[in-house]
């Protein structure tokens, strides 16, 4: 991807493939970063507070990995309890410690 600067960490897709195994690394580096976008795109609908982010990186970058790796595993762990990844009809998409009408009496200060 262009958007992307070169790095010798970070491998970038050859721009003019000349032989069969760059050919084949196109391919299959793009098919890879497909499936990346589309995780990622899964992930920040399931978990709203990353699309919030606008790209940039609020943490170092080994709890990012680590908070990521925290994502999947919650993803994973919806898709297989068949949980939906958003609210229900009639269900308040706000979290429970911003919503009022959620909250129990001890959170809400009645006795």
């Amino acid at each position: 991807d262009s958007a992307y600067p070169n790095h010798p960490w970070l491998l970038m897709p050859l721009r003019n493939s000349t032989t069969p195994e760059e050919v084949y690394f196109i391919e299959a580096h793009g098919r890879t970063w497909r499936a990346v976008e589309q995780a990622f795109g899964l992930l920040k609908a399931s978990f709203r507070c990353l699309d919030k982010t606008e790209g940039a990186l609020f943490y170092s970058p080994w709890k990012v990995c680590q908070s990521t790796v925290a994502y999947c595993m919650l993803h994973n762990i919806a898709l297989g309890r068949n949980i939906p990844d958003t609210p229900e009809e009639g269900e308040p998409a706000v979290p429970p410690d911003e919503n009022p009408e959620m909250r129990t009496e001890d959170e809400s200060g009645k006795e």
